[in-house]
């Protein structure tokens, strides 16, 4: 096992398998106390440096359907370790869930990634962001977290790359899912007792996204998902390698698959790119679970140091 960090807490470890182990660990972040899980091998492999993962924006450390907690037990079985957090805000961190935007994700995860190079004595991490944390991991590589290489999935533009082509497939995707509810009972008894969001539903309609909106003390709207650092100007430049994958059956996620391979060939990015056929945002079956962590396992093992 490695030596203890000098900064942050951790807990008493627990058996997961031979050779594994997850220990809860705090670590000192800008707005409070971050809440994650270790988990360490003692497993020899093919991917050497440690991993730190990325939950997406309404969620936390165990992912859509305990997919991160699958994810880095298997990262384990491969050799490597791994770290898990809950960004600010989420899940055991601490910090205002409505107050927490990109850039203060951003702070979290540079600070983690920090934690776990002095943790392991590394210079860099490997990093894999589900969804927006794939957004999140991204930029704060490219703005010079130790993290190299990097793997997103189900990744989307950066709100200054949002244009009426990704509104209008967020749109079409929104009222295809809207449609498939109406036929459900649990919508019929929201509606009769006045818990229909209508708000959300018009935004949701017209693709606008949800859950990144609010407004500062002065009343003016504010995106939270906005930056205020130009990203995709950073992320133009980074010269690590990175692995983009998305779902086959994500309409969303077939444009932004388009918008980033093109943004990779015009600024001559290490960007590699995989399909999970049949799979959504999520990748929610576990067929499509096994094909995003198998895929992602290759491209780790395959950036080895020195």
């Amino acid at each position: 096992m490695a030596n203890e960090p000098v900064t942050g807490k951790m807990h008493e470890c627990v058996g997961v398998a031979d050779g594994i182990t997850e220990r809860t660990v705090w670590i000192d972040g800008e707005a409070g106390r971050l809440a994650g899980i270790l988990t360490e091998t003692e497993r020899e492999g093919p991917i050497e440096r440690p991993v730190l993962i990325v939950h997406g924006w309404a969620t936390y450390r165990v992912g859509p359907h305990g997919l991160l907690v699958r994810l880095a037990r298997d990262i384990a079985a491969f050799g490597a370790s791994s770290l898990r957090f809950d960004l600010r805000g989420r899940g055991e961190s601490e910090g205002q869930f409505l107050e927490s935007d990109l850039d203060g994700m951003i702070a979290d995860t540079t600070a983690c990634a920090h934690w776990l190079c002095e943790r392991f004595g590394r210079n860099s991490v490997s990093a894999f962001g589900m969804c927006a944390g794939g957004n999140v991991a991204a930029a704060a590589a490219a703005l010079g977290a130790p993290i190299g290489p990097l793997v997103v999935a189900g990744m989307l533009p950066y709100q200054s790359e949002k244009s009426g082509v990704e509104r209008t497939a967020r749109a079409r995707s929104m009222r295809r899912a809207l449609w498939a509810k109406v036929f459900r009972g649990e919508t019929w008894k929201k509606l009769l007792t006045g818990r229909v969001r209508w708000r959300r539903i018009l935004g949701n309609l017209t693709g606008r996204e949800a859950g990144g909106v609010t407004r500062d003390s002065a009343g003016a709207e504010r995106n939270l998902k906005d930056s205020a650092h130009d990203i995709p100007a950073s992320f133009a430049t980074y010269k690590g390698n990175t692995l983009l994958i998305f779902g086959g059956a994500d309409e969303e996620g077939r444009t932004s698959q388009a918008h980033f391979e093109s943004f990779a060939e015009r600024h001559r990015m290490n960007a590699f790119f995989h399909v999970v056929e049949g799979a959504n945002h999520n990748f929610y079956s576990a067929e499509w679970t096994k094909a995003l962590i198998d895929r992602t396992l290759d491209f780790l093992a395959i950036e080895r140091d020195g």
